[in-house]
Order: structure tokens, then sequence, then C-alpha cells
């Protein structure tokens, strides 16, 4: 385990700029915005669209779970319609959280490149 880590680490810290680095891998992305904006709160935003797609998930297998245990097809067609709304609102909300992500890099990309000032110049990155 700590192997695989260190074999990581050693990969994410081999890319000549951050530029790079965020443009061949999401989860630099992700953290690189993290950073940049409001931190865990973005990170717990995503978690929660996560839950509401398991969510949506566990409504479908109850809803088949209830055929075969003999419920009347109204009850089991209306547990998976609720999974599958919950499943199609958590689709939805990731390809937004994702869209957002991706143009916040690329805006606080620009903007360093533009400024000077930021972690462009950083030795860090």
């Amino acid at each position: 385990m700590v192997q695989s880590q260190k074999s990581v680490l050693r990969k994410v810290l081999g890319y000549e700029s951050l530029k790079t680095l965020i443009h061949n891998h999401a989860t630099p992305l992700e953290s690189y915005v993290y950073m940049q904006t409001c931190g865990l709160d973005l990170h717990w935003y995503a978690g929660r669209i996560r839950m509401v797609g398991a969510s949506g998930i566990a409504w479908m297998l109850t809803g088949i779970t209830a055929l075969f245990l003999g419920f009347q097809w109204p009850t089991a067609l209306g547990f998976v319609a609720l999974g599958l709304i919950a499943f199609l609102v958590a689709a939805f909300r990731t390809r937004r959280f994702d869209t957002y992500v991706i143009s916040t890099a690329a805006v606080l990309l620009k903007g360093a490149r533009s400024s000077g000032s930021s972690s462009q110049t950083d030795p860090r990155y």
C-alpha cells in the first residue's frame, strides 16, 4: 500500500507544470479547485451527489425485490420510479459539478498566467 502511494506521488511530482498535471489527471484538478475555492465543502457536495445516486440505485433494487416478494406491481413500480428519479438527479448534478470544477480550474489557471503572481510562480508547483 505504501509503495503504491509513493509511486503515485512520484508520478504526480514528475510533471513539469501545474497545467500539465491538471490537464492529465482529474484528481489533481479537483484538489486544485478545492484549494483555490471553498475547500472541503465542495468535496462534501460531491459526496452528497454520489449519495443521491446510491439512494437511487437502492430504490431501484427495492422495487425489483418487491416484485420478487409478491408486492403489487404499482408499489414495485413506485419504488423503481423513485430510484430512477433520484439516479437522474444525481447524474445531472454530477455533470454540472464536473463542468464547474473544470471551468473553475481553467479560470484559475488563466488568471494565474495573466497575473503572474499566483500558483504558477510558486516553486511548489
